[in-house]
């Protein structure tokens, strides 16, 4: 916001990626773009642009991908990679994306507890269900007012 006519400037939103190389920023006074920073060789390595201001950025810190997730306050979800990007568009009607939030990796049990555990259900029983998988993808959740909704296998 201004303040006497005076543009705010400053740091308004970032975020580390999961092995702390990559800083994503957005700032007061160019609220439509994002900037990656390399943190390594500390140089610019890329700036996303957008028609619309960024609400909310994320890293997906699942498996060491190197994804960010970002919103505008519109029906679509904007990835990135080094790879390249991809824009998602929720289908569900009236759903603006205000916020992100990535399913948090799961601690590592110790491998006596993992094997106990599959020795367990391996006697109670030699179904598996059809969402046995799940839980080894990346999930995203997207809010907005007063719903969400969940993306899984963000693969790109």
């Amino acid at each position: 916001d201004d303040v006497d006519g005076v543009p705010s400037i400053g740091v308004a939103k970032c975020e580390w990626s999961f092995d702390s190389r990559f800083l994503a920023i957005t700032s007061e006074s160019t609220n439509k773009l994002v900037w990656i920073w390399d943190m390594k060789y500390l140089v610019f390595h890329s700036i996303l642009a957008h028609r619309q201001a960024v609400h909310s950025i994320a890293w997906n810190n699942k498996n060491q991908k190197l994804q960010l997730a970002i919103s505008c306050n519109t029906d679509r979800l904007y990835l990135w990679s080094k790879s390249g990007s991809v824009v998602i568009r929720v289908v569900a009607s009236r759903f603006n994306v205000r916020k992100l939030a990535w399913r948090p990796t799961l601690k590592r049990e110790s491998k006596n507890d993992e094997n106990m555990a599959l020795n367990h259900q391996n006697k109670r029983t030699k179904r598996t269900s059809k969402y046995y998988n799940i839980v080894s993808k990346d999930c995203i959740c997207l809010i907005d007012r007063n719903h969400f909704c969940c993306c899984y296998d963000l693969d790109f």
